[in-house]
Order: C-alpha cells, then structure tokens, then sequence
C-alpha cells in the first residue's frame, strides 16, 4: 500500500461551505449512462451528491497537505434523504470522526436552504479516505499490466484416492 505520513492531517476537525445546484447536476446528465436516466425527474443526482460530499472533505484535508500529497476516497457509505431542485442552495457540513495517519473517516451532512430558515437533510454520509504521494502511486498502481500469462490447463480440484 502506498501511503504518506500525514500525521499533521488530524488537526483538521469541521469544515462548511454552501453549493448552489446547477443544471449540470441534474440526473438527466447521465443519460450517457442509460436511456432510464432520462425518464427521471429535473433534481440533482445521487451521484453528484457524492461528488459534493466527497469535494468538502478533499477541501478540507487539503489544508493540512504537502503539495506532493493527495487523498483518495475509499469509502462510502451514504443516505439520500431528499430531492434536490436545481437552483437550490445546499448547506454543507464536514466533520471527522476518525482515523490515524494517512486515513481519515468524515461524517458529512447537507441541508437545503430555501432562504425561509428552514434547513431540510437531503444527503448525509460516512467517508473514508488515505493520503498518499501522488507520484509514488502514480509509479506504482497505474503502469500497465503485465500481459496474461498463456492459460493453464485446468486442474480438478477433487483428489483422486
């Protein structure tokens, strides 16, 4: 495993920000992925919930890294509580709650803000991440692969006696 010494990172405790809903974050942008994407209502897309979620607690981290460091997502684990509407602002709060080292585990929550006072939980979730040298993993996880060596003939499993 690659990882970085980021022993610093854990200073980071809460971070917020607000994200204004564009049409770009609609669910009927990944209709590249299927045609059934398109049959969905105008609301922002789980995925691009995630995204935002994910790009709060990069933001975060961030300020505790050497330019040399990067995180990486490693888990998630979310709820979609409610829809979205283009054109809403979304109140977004980050909080970690653990980790040691290179990784980190966030609870992240987002409220919409109708501008009323009222603030209604449309997403939250547990994220995990590592920190690593970007270059070292670079070097080491994404060169190409060795080509397939020739298929072996297949053994049975069950012993003859």
């Amino acid at each position: 495993m690659v990882t970085a010494d980021t022993a610093h990172a854990r200073t980071v405790r809460e971070h917020t920000a607000r994200y204004r809903v564009a049409p770009s974050d609609s669910v009927r942008t990944l209709a590249h992925r299927g045609r059934e994407f398109l049959r969905k209502p105008v609301v922002m897309a789980s995925a691009k919930l995630l995204e935002v979620g994910e790009a709060i607690c990069m933001e975060a981290l961030r300020e505790t890294l050497r330019p040399e460091q990067c995180s990486l997502g490693t888990r998630q684990l979310a709820a979609h509580r409610g829809a979205v509407r283009i054109g809403d602002t979304l109140a977004i709060a980050a909080r970690r709650v653990g980790g040691e080292g290179p990784r980190s585990e966030w609870y992240v929550h987002m409220r919409d803000d109708h501008g009323d006072g009222r603030r209604r939980l449309v997403w939250e979730g547990m994220l995990s991440f590592t920190v690593v040298d970007l270059c070292r993993f670079e070097s080491e996880k994404t060169r190409p692969r060795k080509e397939a060596a020739a298929p072996q003939p297949q053994r049975s499993l069950v012993r003859n006696r």
